[in-house]
């Protein structure tokens, strides 16, 4: 391979797919369907491609989508939330059935954030009032 392989153009379309699709699974599932369905087609049909490609392609997406959405996603929204990272996946899923799809999924980390804080202000303020209490 010589160095202008590297540099041409579709060099650089591999370069803005990926950022693309990158930005695209900032909507849970449906990035990456948009995904899969954009890069499949090229995979098969670009000059080198195949079979052999086609099947390289699904299973190095298949493992990024799975470290990604089962670890990654789920500890980085715990973290930042306070929330357990099972409690994460498990929203989204909750949510966007709730919602009817990708709108719960969006809104699913926020809306359980929202709610378990609320349970813990609830839950203190009964405390104390239950501790105030004349016995």
């Amino acid at each position: 391979m010589s160095s202008s392989e590297h540099n041409g153009p579709t060099h650089k379309i591999r370069y803005t797919l990926g950022l693309i699709l990158g930005l695209l699974n900032v909507v849970p599932f449906l990035g990456t369907v948009i995904g899969l369905v954009i890069v499949l087609p090229l995979s098969y049909f670009q000059p080198d491609g195949g079979i052999g490609v086609l099947v390289v392609t699904i299973l190095v997406f298949a493992v990024v989508q799975l470290i990604e959405s089962w670890v990654l996603t789920p500890r980085i929204m715990a973290h930042r939330t306070g929330l357990p990272p099972v409690l994460v996946v498990i929203s989204v899923f909750f949510w966007g059935i709730a919602f009817g799809g990708v709108a719960g999924m969006i809104l699913a980390v926020p809306l359980t954030a929202f709610l378990v804080a609320t349970w813990s202000q609830i839950k203190a303020g009964l405390t104390r009032s239950l501790s105030r209490s004349p016995n």
